[in-house]
């Protein structure tokens, strides 16, 4: 489960002033698809992963939570800066060689913080990114926050709580620059905003039968009628995965996600890439977890775990035999954790080695990844 509370708390300790970036070819890609609806190959080395480190940024302390990128020379990260003096979202662009910082525009109701969570972009000159903001006097006390990208400057475009008065977005994800849904949670259930083009329009969605809350930790979309939502909710006093399905006019929860008997866990990312075909990834510290979609019902997979322990965060999937998962390796919080990534081949996942997080780095992991083609992916 990635509550809120990570969110704010896990950044203190990442060593984000990098970006690990694999590339295994050589030319320049076209316009991206969706948004976590790209990957990596299905076999990675550690030879295949290169550090590259970023220009400073405006706060001391940042943290890079979502990417996406539409070639190989043009990245987009989120994120936030911890320097609560002048607490901000952050925005780094890859322009094929360098990672810079871009100047963020004031956010209104956060005094108290903003985040950007998840960003996606479909052309060079349009990206979306969603998070919250929180004012001082009550930091449980969430704003959805939705950013755009023009091609030179970013400007907030949706800064509400209605319908709720608490709510939030984790994710994004933008089939075309005329449809995109955010996806996050009220204080008690699932909750999306979706863009037809001209208006952001706010979704509450109610809890399953049987669950007392629930939320949404990232959402895909192929077309503007399929996208894929997944985070948990909570039956019985444990936590139980979520996924919800957009055909075009509603959200529906899909067939029962298996659980497992032992633990409670949630879903972190997911990625589809087709109508029928998407992978769904969490964990609980202790054991990584994922299942694929095949349009009618959820599978889990058998996923290496190090001994250690372990969780997933993101994934990204080019085609239905071509996905990478990112991470953490520990079964605790980041404190003296290390990042991890595995990759599925369609039948079997495959834990693949990752760079060492930065010698003054307390604890590291990699909370989102894109790939532009089946040979060059950012995690971030």
């Amino acid at each position: 489960m990635r509550s809120v509370v990570r969110v704010l708390t896990v950044g203190f300790a990442m060593a984000m002033a990098a970006l690990p970036l694999m590339l295994t070819g050589g030319s320049t890609v076209g316009a991206a698809r969706a948004h976590d609806a790209l990957t990596a190959p299905a076999q990675v080395s550690a030879s295949n992963w290169t550090t590259m480190p970023t220009t400073a940024t405006p706060n001391a302390t940042n943290a890079d939570q979502g990417v996406s990128c539409v070639t190989s020379v043009f990245c987009m990260a989120v994120g936030n800066g911890y320097d609560l003096s002048t607490p901000a979202t952050t925005a780094e662009l890859w322009n094929g060689s360098t990672w810079s910082p871009l100047v963020m525009p004031t956010v209104p109701n956060s005094a108290g913080g903003a985040i950007l969570a998840g960003v996606s972009c479909v052309t060079v000159n349009f990206c979306i990114a969603a998070g919250y903001a929180y004012p001082p006097a009550d930091q449980s006390l969430y704003t959805s926050l939705i950013e755009q990208w023009n091609g030179s400057t970013w400007s907030v475009v949706q800064n509400t709580n209605a319908p709720a008065s608490d709510n939030y977005l984790y994710d994004v994800s933008c089939s075309s620059t005329s449809f995109c849904v955010g996806a996050g949670g009220t204080a008690t259930a699932p909750y999306v905003e979706q863009w037809n083009g001209s208006t952001w329009t706010p979704i509450s969605l109610t809890n399953p039968t049987g669950a007392t809350s629930g939320y949404f930790n990232a959402v895909s979309c192929v077309t503007a009628s399929s996208c894929m939502a997944v985070g948990g909710e909570t039956v019985a006093g444990k936590q139980q995965p979520l996924a919800q399905v957009w055909n075009g006019s509603a959200w529906t929860v899909t067939a029962t996600v298996p659980t497992i008997s032992t633990d409670s866990y949630g879903f972190n990312g997911v990625s589809c890439a087709g109508l029928s075909s998407c992978v769904a990834v969490g964990g609980n510290h202790n054991i990584n977890v994922a299942l694929t979609w095949n349009g009618s019902s959820w599978t889990r997979a058998t996923v290496p775990t190090p001994s250690g322990g372990g969780n997933l965060n993101a994934i990204s999937c080019f085609s239905a035999t071509s996905c990478t998962a990112v991470g953490t390796l520990g079964s605790g919080g980041l404190q003296g954790a290390t990042p991890q990534a595995i990759t599925w081949d369609g039948q079997n996942w495959t834990q693949a080695a990752t760079p060492a997080p930065p010698p003054s780095s307390t604890g590291s992991t990699y909370y989102a990844i894109d790939c532009i083609t089946d040979w060059a992916c950012v995690t971030a």
